[in-house]
């Protein structure tokens, strides 16, 4: 830190970072900025590499793994505009429960300002950037939309052909007695069992690469929530594709199935 203090170019850089990069402690290394102009003209910031990091707490681990940390008043004097403003500063609140009623008392301190503020938790804060690049929220819609049709279509393109196949055998199992009813459940009972597997791991996949997803948009989080919907959605997904071949499979005539009449 004493280094930190003196250089006054000095940078602190988080270790995932310094590793991602091969860079080590006397580096000089060049920053490019496509809004923060020095008053030079130049968009490049050179910092020297005088120490590194580390999130004490495990949960921000992820968000400061690319963090790197300079000097503000370095900064403050060199950049060609906005002179003594700050972007933002973050507060830690004691107790959470309080959070809504402390971020209401920050924003009415500077209310009629000419420098109004809004305060809002960190989640929220980055979330806002990533949605700089777009409405995130449409896209997602889209992209699920995609995969809910392209599981649809080939999800029942499978049920109809397996069915399809095995229609002898359905056959010979109403021949031993099973009921329309019986056949119309094993065939939906497939279906489900099907879907079920997929939904499960994949869900499991998702919460397996989110520390990855983190890296690259931070604030992302997924809640052991989605896992109810997301059963919900298979479980829904089976009913559509299954029916019409369970249907199927129930108004089977056995003379016609044993005679291959499909």
């Amino acid at each position: 830190m004493n280094a930190f203090r003196t250089t006054r170019t000095g940078g602190l850089v988080n270790r995932a970072l310094l590793k991602k990069f091969g860079w080590k402690v006397g580096d000089k290394i060049p920053l490019h900025s496509t809004i923060w102009t020095q008053k030079n003209g130049s968009l490049d910031w050179t910092f020297d590499i005088v120490g590194s990091f580390d999130a004490k707490d495990p949960t921000q681990a992820s968000q400061q793994s690319s963090t790197l940390l300079f000097h503000y008043e370095l900064f403050d004097e060199g950049r060609s505009f906005g002179k003594g403003n700050v972007g933002w500063f973050e507060e830690r609140v004691a107790d959470p429960a309080q959070s809504v009623a402390i971020a209401n008392r920050i924003d009415a301190l500077f209310a009629n300002s000419s420098d109004e503020t809004k305060t809002q938790p960190a989640k929220e804060f980055s979330m806002a950037f990533v949605k700089q690049f777009g409405d995130i929220g449409f896209v997602l819609r889209a992209i699920l939309g995609a995969v809910f049709f392209t599981l649809l279509f080939l999800t029942g393109n499978t049920m109809m052909q397996s069915v399809r196949e095995r229609v002898p055998e359905l056959a010979v199992l109403k021949t031993l007695g099973f009921s329309d009813t019986t056949v119309l459940g094993l065939v939906i009972a497939e279906s489900l069992l099907l879907c079920m597997t997929a939904a499960l791991v994949g869900l499991a996949l998702s919460f397996g690469a989110l520390p990855i997803l983190k890296l690259g948009l931070q604030g992302v989080e997924i809640s052991p929530r989605a896992i109810l919907p997301g059963i919900g959605v298979a479980v829904v997904l089976a009913l559509i594709v299954g029916m019409p071949p369970a249907l199927g499979a129930m108004r089977l005539n056995i003379v016609d199935a044993l005679a291959d009449k499909r």
